[in-house]
C-alpha cells in the first residue's frame, strides 16, 4: 500500500458494483486500444480467443460493433461514407470465405 492510501468500509453489494464497473472500463479501454491496432501487447491472440466462453466472445462483437458505430457516427460526411464503403467490403469478402 502506498503512504496515502486509506482503509474505506463499504457494503459488499456496493463493492461489487464498483469492480463490476472497472472490469467493465479495463475490458473497454483494451477493446478500444485492440480495435485501433495501437500495440501488439493490446491485441488479443487466437488462441486466447478460442479459451473464451462463447458468451465472452459475444460481448467482445457486440462491444466492438457499438464501438465502430460511435466512431463512424463521429466521423464528419465524407469520411463517415468512405468508411462505411470499406467496411461494406472488408465484410463482404469475409461472408464469401
Amino acid at each position: 500500500m502506498k503512504d496515502n492510501d486509506e482503509t474505506i468500509n463499504i457494503q459488499k453489494s456496493h463493492f461489487k458494483f464498483l469492480k463490476n464497473q472497472t472490469d467493465k472500463h479495463d475490458r473497454l479501454q483494451k477493446l478500444l486500444l485492440e480495435y485501433m491496432g495501437y500495440s501488439d501487447e493490446f491485441l488479443i491472440t487466437k488462441s486466447a480467443l478460442q479459451r473464451l466462453k462463447r458468451s465472452d466472445l459475444s460481448e467482445i462483437v457486440l462491444e466492438q460493433r457499438a464501438m465502430i458505430r460511435k466512431l463512424i457516427d463521429d466521423l464528419e460526411p465524407s469520411k463517415r461514407k468512405e468508411h462505411l464503403e470499406y467496411l461494406d467490403k472488408l465484410y463482404m469478402l469475409q461472408s464469401r470465405t
